[in-house]
């Protein structure tokens, strides 16, 4: 897929149905340059098992170029979807996407510190995660007091009684 999208790319996208965008971002001493493409998988190389993805019909190609202070660190990023075609607005959904995960991730590593969570083998760090967010969900749902997760967790480990 990489290599049928650059070759497209080298050639202009000429006689392909396409859809283009691109963004620059300003905000907390970063700019971030962003390109969106949106292609007919069509007009690719066909996928591994393309037939088992049931209402696939576009490819996209997200290139991210993120300056921080004097450093860039270009990312690519492919995306399989089946809604419509519109670079524009796709951008936006995988932007919103990546944003809640960024929350996600940052609730977790203020909550339960997973940043310095040493566990790296086997099923263990896909299990803790599952219990993490398990028992995030838990402290949201816990109204009693008004408090932070991490100081309902601190609680919680305290108190038998308390929640």
């Amino acid at each position: 897929m990489k290599n049928g999208f650059e070759q497209q790319l080298s050639q202009g996208f000429k006689g392909i149905i396409h859809s283009y965008d691109k963004r620059v971002e300003k905000g907390h001493h970063r700019i971030e340059k962003r390109q969106i493409w949106c292609v007919p998988i069509s007009q690719l190389q066909t996928l591994h098992n393309q037939d088992n993805w049931v209402g696939l019909k576009w490819v996209v190609m997200v290139v991210r170029v993120p300056h921080l202070w004097n450093q860039t660190t270009p990312e690519v990023q492919f995306y399989l979807t089946s809604l419509n075609c519109d670079a524009r607005n796709l951008g936006q959904v995988i932007r919103l996407r990546s944003g809640v995960e960024n929350r996600l991730h940052w609730t977790l590593d203020v909550t339960f510190s997973e940043d310095a969570c040493g566990v790296r083998t086997g099923h263990a760090p896909q299990n803790l995660a599952l219990l993490r967010r398990i028992a995030l969900n838990a402290l949201n749902l816990e109204q009693s007091l008004k408090r932070s997760n991490r100081q309902k967790s601190n609680r919680a480990a305290i108190s038998s009684r308390y929640g």
